[in-house]
């Protein structure tokens, strides 16, 4: 498999605006290249991140996002369209965003970490503009677009599926916060969920049901005579 991660937060300037995130990304990658020397993965680093010896490894290469920093002159559907353009070059089996957010554009397979719906601008992360979209709604729809949702704990999984009406079946519980996880464990875990997501449904097939869960019709309403 070729496997995709969302690195961008590892960067001192990113990583004070929010640690756990920062941490739990950190430990998961540096767990996941200690137990699985078969697989490739490319790890998207924030262009301003130039210091990755530490995960240098033969099965990893080193990418990363051209233009994050550019994102917030850019309108929001085409910064959507230009990220996913990127990732999709990549031709990746299965992309993994431990920070949650997927660029609402990307048709390719894709897992997501949920942390909590963002309360502002600040914690909507770098594929969401609050102020144009609403980081619930945008949440929403990247959960409900995503092939799997990892969660920390059955409660989140219960606050996905009444909230969101997130399939059960969609969504993986495995602890991640750092008082009760076990890395490697985790990491073995995530390769499992991997394998699973990467061997679903074709692309093409997957791509038209995630188009038309992301981007539902609307409704037209009926105007009643008077």
């Amino acid at each position: 498999m070729r496997i995709g991660i969302d690195a961008h937060i590892i960067l001192p300037a990113r990583e004070k605006e929010d640690p756990e995130q920062a941490r739990f990304c950190k430990n998961i990658i540096k767990a996941l290249l200690a137990v699985d020397k078969k697989n490739d993965y490319v790890l998207f680093f924030d262009s301003e991140m130039k210091d990755t010896r530490e995960f240098r490894q033969k099965n990893v290469t080193i990418a990363h996002f051209p233009f994050l920093r550019y994102r917030a002159f850019l309108p929001f559907v085409y910064s959507h369209m230009m990220i996913a353009a990127y990732l999709a070059s990549w031709r990746l089996d299965v992309f993994h965003s431990p920070g949650g957010f997927v660029p609402l554009t990307y048709m390719g397979r894709d897992i997501v970490t949920f942390h909590g719906v963002p309360k502002n601008r600040k914690e909507a992360g770098i594929f969401v503009k609050t102020r144009e979209l609403g980081a619930k709604m945008a949440l929403g729809r990247i959960l409900k677009g995503a092939d799997a949702v990892i969660v920390d704990s059955e409660k989140d999984k219960n606050n996905l599926e009444k909230r969101f009406k997130i399939p059960a079946k969609k969504i993986k519980i495995l602890p991640f916060k750092p008082s009760k996880v076990n890395w490697k464990k985790q990491a073995r875990g995530l390769l499992e969920i991997y394998g699973e997501v990467a061997g679903q449904k074709p692309l093409f097939i997957r791509g038209i049901r995630k188009a038309a869960t992301i981007f539902p019709k609307r409704r037209k309403k009926i105007k009643k005579k008077s």
